[in-house]
């Protein structure tokens, strides 16, 4: 017998759902990044406890997480693998960089 055929069977009465629910899979996500990026950074997590929705109690903190890793903020910003950056040559012949992750052609 399963797991979850024994819980099915089990002569408790749960006040909630084993369902488990794409919104739960999001939060238990960006719960676990939060977490490992304050890890790193040797910081604690600060969230609100008066929040109606987990969504609600993470929203500030992604907030200023994307804030902090727009542009120079990634890791990996100035790196140029074959893979985002390549050189290729216009119509005209000309040589031109290419960013895919932006889809810019500079001459």
């Amino acid at each position: 017998m399963s797991i979850y055929q024994q819980i099915d069977c089990m002569p408790i009465h749960w006040d909630v759902s084993f369902e488990l629910r794409d919104e739960f899979v999001l939060n238990g996500f960006f719960l676990y990044s939060l977490l490992l990026e304050k890890a790193e950074q040797r910081t604690p997590l600060h969230l609100s406890h008066h929040e109606t929705s987990q969504r609600d109690r993470l929203k500030g903190a992604l907030e200023v997480r994307n804030k902090a890793m727009e542009g120079i903020g990634q890791e990996a910003y100035t790196h140029a693998c074959d893979l985002c950056f390549v050189v290729i040559k216009d119509e005209a012949g000309k040589e031109c960089e290419s960013q895919f992750s932006f889809g810019i052609l500079y001459h």
